[in-house]
């Protein structure tokens, strides 16, 4: 299956449920602000708060840590919410929010929140890791020029510390891609232990991060369309779709068709009629 097929595929389920998926995908980027209003006037309250208790500083850091941490934990587990609805649409277009929601329970949502944070630290370490080249160019730089070297020392320098960020960084985006599919595996597995989704993940990717980091990139003109605002409400949820129609096509999953057609109205009627033809024949 190619590219095309895929989009095209992801473009029929999308059908009809554009609005359906725009609103549910939404939801976690309304919690972020959401808690991070509240999480602001919670910073004010306890700023202006005296209370006369010994540790009263580190008591109101606890609250706010505490706060943050829970305001994290909620916005990821609306996003393995919304990604759960998404992905029941890559198989079913008919699928309702409660069929989706319908075997969910909480140690999936503990996984999914295990997971990113685990997904995180990952992330973080293969960055350091491809990004420690240019770090260590761009230091050199810096001392070049600090100490005014010949201008031959500084182009290269400046050119080497590019060449190492643009590479770095590519590398970095096709890595992570082995990361892509951790809530799909959540989704269709027993699954709850991170480093086990994580493997899961990496063992379905494995061979195919180049191909899936050049599908994500074909869709950089939907991406700059974006700076429009309108095609957003498509862009969003036709690249969730694509992305899980992707992991249907790697595990050699067969969606239903879709069966959300438009009503029929008025049909001819097809049994014990006499055409024109057979009249004129009898007669």
């Amino acid at each position: 299956m190619n590219f095309t097929e895929i989009k095209l595929n992801s473009k029929k389920y999308l059908t009809g449920n554009t609005a359906k998926c725009f609103i549910v995908l939404c939801i976690p980027y309304i919690c972020i602000v959401a808690f991070a209003v509240l999480n602001y006037y919670l910073y004010s309250i306890l700023k202006s708060a005296k209370l006369d208790i010994f540790y009263a500083t580190e008591l109101k850091a606890f609250l706010f840590t505490l706060s943050v941490i829970f305001s994290v934990c909620i916005c990821i587990i609306a996003r393995f919410l919304s990604e759960r609805y998404v992905f029941i649409k890559s198989r079913s277009a008919n699928s309702t929010v409660k069929k989706a929601l319908k075997h969910i329970n909480i140690r999936q949502c503990i996984s999914a929140v295990t997971t990113f944070v685990l997904k995180s630290y990952l992330s973080l370490a293969w960055g350091a890791f491809y990004l420690f080249p240019s770090l260590f160019s761009c230091t050199a730089l810096y001392f070049s020029l600090k100490y005014n070297y010949s201008y031959k020392v500084v182009l290269t320098l400046l050119i080497s510390t590019v060449v190492f960020v643009f590479t770095g960084t590519i590398f970095l985006y096709i890595t992570l891609k082995r990361y892509s599919m951790c809530n799909a595996v959540i989704f269709t597995s027993q699954k709850t232990d991170a480093i086990e989704i994580l493997a899961e993940s990496t063992k379905i990717m494995e061979r195919h991060t180049k191909h899936y980091s050049l599908f994500k990139f074909s869709f950089t003109g939907w991406n700059l369309s974006c700076f429009l605002i309108l095609p957003i409400f498509y862009v969003l949820p036709y690249k969730r779709l694509a992305k899980y129609n992707y992991f249907n096509y790697l595990t050699d999953f067969k969606p239903s068709e879709q069966s959300n057609q438009k009503a029929i109205v008025f049909t001819l009627p097809t049994k014990n009629v006499i055409s024109n033809k057979q009249l004129l024949t009898t007669e």
